[in-house]
């Protein structure tokens, strides 16, 4: 099953360096302070009931490894360096903890089936490192995993991660939420051209958000048969939802790249046929925080080009530790 969110998460894991600025900025070090660890971790839990169609949760697992200086490239021996083996990785939910495994795809001792298992969940075999040229698989890429599925998260149930380095120990706590489904979707024209009214459409959902709990929303898109991609701004406050306002584009999921993504008229819009599959998630206020400050200093042009800092949810690091109540939603967009 292939996730395109991993190409996402790699623009975090390899380093702010890999995301272009227009000009050159003089980064402030509380931006980046040298040799600083960066986490990243993220636990989802499916709707129960619902037909899966062949996708699978994707089991609970963590990312660390040190910053890197966004002025320079890297070479292949250093990314694998930057890689931080900690001492001891857990979860912990209300009733017991659980240790990760550490697991890199090139180590001695590891199978080629869980090997290629690894790299075909996290699509290292499709992404290519910006400013490197090379694909994720051919570097010895790390991370800590619930590899023998031990861990069945729950909506509604709290996480605690707990790492254990030999200088510090780093937290960090998040909760699952009660899911918010989306009601329904339909489509409208962008355009009031007729070369594009009928072939081209913007998808818009209803939700039903209630008025009792505070909900945070996160979306990705996955269209004929491709990868899931979160929108640009994939984030979702229901500040937004009042007594007249309950439906709201959803913008198809693209790739950041001048090289990908559609761009123009046409940039987020679906076309007449497509086979669409939308992973809708409700996270918690703190994982909202993160993505929220995060797409905003992506959305104007870098993380270092804006004093807008991220809102870290990780004690004794910079990262984020999040958890997904997901549900998944087919259509076909009409002709």
């Amino acid at each position: 099953m292939k996730r395109y969110e991993i190409t996402y998460l790699l623009l975090l894991i390899l380093g702010f360096s890999f995301l272009a600025c227009e000009e050159e900025l003089d980064l402030p070090t509380a931006f980046a302070p040298a040799d600083e660890i960066w986490v990243e971790g993220f636990i989802e839990a499916y709707v129960p009931n619902q037909d899966l169609d062949g996708e699978v949760p994707r089991p609970p697992y963590v990312l660390i490894r040190q910053t890197i200086a966004p002025d320079r490239s890297y070479t292949i021996d250093e990314l694998e360096n930057i890689f931080v083996d900690a001492r001891k990785v857990t979860i912990s939910d209300s009733e017991r903890t659980y240790e990760l495994t550490r697991f890199c795809i090139n180590d001695d001792g590891i199978t080629e089936e869980t090997r290629q298992n690894i790299i075909n969940d996290y699509d290292l075999d499709e992404v290519e490192i910006p400013a490197v040229g090379v694909r994720a698989d051919s570097i010895n890429f790390c991370l800590y995993v619930d590899l023998f599925e031990s861990i069945e998260p729950k909506i509604g149930e709290t996480y605690t991660l707990n790492i254990e380095l030999a200088d510090r120990t780093i937290t960090a706590t998040t909760t699952i939420p009660p899911h918010v489904p989306i009601d329904s979707i339909y489509y409208v024209s962008p355009f009031t051209d007729t070369t594009f009214a009928k072939s081209v459409k913007q998808m818009r959902i209803v939700l039903n958000d209630p008025d009792t709990l505070k909900s945070y929303y996160r979306y990705f898109t996955k269209v004929n048969g491709g990868g899931f991609i979160p929108g640009f701004d994939s984030v979702i406050d229901d500040v937004i939802f009042n007594d007249t306002i309950t439906d709201f584009p959803l913008l198809k999921g693209e790739l950041r790249s001048i090289e990908t993504n559609t761009g123009g008229n046409l940039f987020g819009n679906y076309f007449a046929g497509d086979e669409v599959i939308i992973k809708w998630c409700t996270i918690d206020e703190a994982h909202y925080g993160f993505w929220d400050s995060f797409e905003f200093n992506l959305d104007n042009q870098g993380i270092f080009s804006s004093y807008v800092g991220t809102q870290w949810n990780v004690e004794g690091a910079l990262g984020v530790w999040g958890g997904y109540s997901v549900s998944l939603h087919r259509d076909t967009v009409p002709r």
